[in-house]
């Protein structure tokens, strides 16, 4: 390449990786589990389920009252006036058919049965132009998530899944402050983005946007189809009555919307876990549902409230694949019964796995850095083909360049945790290795020198790099719940290292930094915040690395 193109540069390198340019299965299950290999069979296959998802279900436990409701409700809001005001104003502005359509590409969920069409997300592409639109409607449509729940971590503007991770964590050890029993639940909600139901939609969207806004989208959502592309042949065309499209520039806005009132109604009645005063009971992330609080009985009336919105939204919530975990502190007395969901008793389990995290009873850190490092092991595997082998492959600062991209991100994600020694020795040594296998370097190299020949920082630096980042998003963001958390924290938990905001302290303290309270006061640009965290870790790294250098030089 004649001049440096990163894009291109990280295209060659997924190219190379050990994964077959085609995921998918060459086997298809059909409805009578009939092994199908015909590509154009195939299609079909997929396009009957995915036509079959896209219509509405009426289940026995699906609150039939409260859909009735919703269309009389909306049926009144829009009186034949009003709708032939709406339809004069949108005269010239109705949604093209070419809008309305798109191809839908199964996509294969890792780890599962690529038989099977129910392991597979439909991904829709839309037309551009169409795309474009929606960008311009979005502008328009500014009170959509005006009230948002600051609960609701997913697909919001300075907000992430890890902050959403760490007021579970925060709950965690105020639980085990108070030396409280805890009750955590992890909800499955399946299909959740395939069975939004577009009248219930439409009904909240009413009192949401203005009235020719409304209309709009409306139309939008109204004689929608899908096309599967499976293995280049494409299936018939078929309507799409329910879900919001993934892909489509609304559908993570108009999902928020649509189950915003859950975490609100569980706060509004006080049920689940508190911080202090500051309710934390029900964090959520798009369809990642969380319901914590260390009393049994209310994990039980969070469970009906959930299960109750479920069958009023028309979704399904897997007591299989839901998990509750008990985390008992105090022996009680009272007779236990059965915790359930729906009719169904959850399933209780010692531990689960909530947006990638490891949640435990026991020993959560410790499977957590485990699962990491294997994890982390196996992306530098699939790496040994880009050149990430030593001896042969590439120079060791591009080497290091790639492993900061790929691996040093998985090895540390949902890592801002208190690490005891041991713990931290294990993330050390797997760091420390790969450095030294990419410069060739003999194992009784000191570690000073393999940091320094690649001018790499230790696996602690590049931990307190992102705690020090996360807790600049929190600083930066304009969620209260998260800021008030912090407050609590900080005043409460000042020297407890198991709380975040106190190791970001200390942390800050370390590399005489001001405190949090004063970046509070005058948070820098988030440019001029990384150049001077950048500048704190090279002094300090220098400084560590001479004092190891001059007691180990061999």
């Amino acid at each position: 390449m004649d001049t440096p193109d990163s894009k291109a540069f990280h295209r060659l390198i997924r190219r190379n990786k050990h994964e077959p340019k085609d995921a998918n299965s060459k086997v298809i299950k059909n409805e009578n589990e009939e092994e199908v290999m015909n590509p154009e069979e195939q299609s079909r296959i997929f396009a009957d389920y995915y036509e079959k998802l896209a219509v509405p279900s009426n289940e026995e436990h699906y609150d039939e009252d409260y859909l009735e409701e919703s269309k009389y409700r909306l049926d009144r809001s829009i009186s034949p006036n009003k709708l032939s005001l709406f339809n004069n104003i949108m005269q010239t502005g109705e949604i093209p058919k070419v809008f309305k359509t798109g191809i839908l590409t199964p996509v294969h969920r890792k780890g599962k049965d690529s038989t099977l069409p129910t392991n597979y997300r439909g991904i829709t592409v839309t037309s551009a132009l169409g795309k474009v639109f929606e960008y311009a409607l979005l502008d328009k449509m500014l009170d959509l998530n005006s009230n948002q729940s600051d609960l609701q971590f997913g697909f919001t503007q300075g907000l992430s899944p890890i902050m959403a991770a760490l007021i579970v964590s925060e709950g965690t050890v105020h639980a085990k402050q108070q030396n409280l029993n805890m009750f955590l639940a992890t909800l499955d909600s399946q299909k959740a983005f395939d069975v939004v139901h577009h009248m219930i939609l439409m009904e909240k969207l009413f009192y949401k946007l203005p009235a020719d806004i409304w209309r709009v989208v409306q139309d939008l959502y109204s004689n929608m189809s899908s096309t599967i592309k499976w293995n280049s042949h494409l299936s018939k065309q078929f309507s799409i009555n329910q879900r919001v499209r993934q892909g489509g520039v609304l559908s993570t806005h108009l999902y928020k919307l649509y189950i915003n009132e859950l975490p609100e109604e569980l706060e509004r009645r006080w049920l689940g876990l508190n911080t202090g005063l500051e309710y934390c009971g029900s964090p959520l992330c798009a369809d990642d549902i969380v319901l914590m609080t260390t009393d049994e009985t209310e994990i039980q009336a969070m469970l009906n409230i959930a299960y109750k919105f479920s069958c009023q939204h028309r979704y399904n919530i897997h007591p299989g694949k839901s998990t509750l975990i008990k985390t008992e502190r105090i022996k009680t007395s009272k007779q236990q019964h059965p915790i359930t969901l729906g009719e169904k008793p959850i399933k209780e389990d010692q531990q689960t796995t909530h947006l990638g995290i490891i949640r435990a009873s026991k020993n959560e850190t410790k499977l957590n850095i485990q699962e990491h490092v294997s994890v982390a092991r196996r992306t530098l595997y699939t790496l040994i083909p880009v050149g990430l082998n030593g001896q042969e492959g590439l120079n060791p600062i591009t080497a290091y360049k790639i492993y900061q991209a790929y691996v040093l991100p998985r090895l540390l994600y949902g890592l801002e945790v208190s690490l005891n020694a041991t713990q931290m020795s294990d993330l050390k040594q797997f760091h420390l290795k790969t450095l030294r296998c990419f410069q060739s370097l003999p194992i009784r190299t000191s570690s000073a020198a393999v940091y320094m020949l690649l001018g790499a920082f230790p696996i602690e630096a590049e931990l307190h790099k992102i705690q020090l980042s996360l807790l600049y998003s929190i600083l930066a963001s304009e969620n209260t719940k998260l800021k008030n958390v912090m407050e609590r924290q900080m005043t409460v938990n000042a020297g407890n290292s198991d709380s975040f905001f106190s190791r970001a302290q200390e942390i800050l303290n370390f590399y005489y930094l001001p405190s949090i309270a004063e970046f509070k006061e005058h948070l820098p640009y988030k440019s001029v915040g990384k150049k001077i965290l950048t500048g704190a870790l090279l002094i300090s790294g220098q400084t560590s690395y001479i004092k190891k250098w001059k007691k180990n030089p061999h």
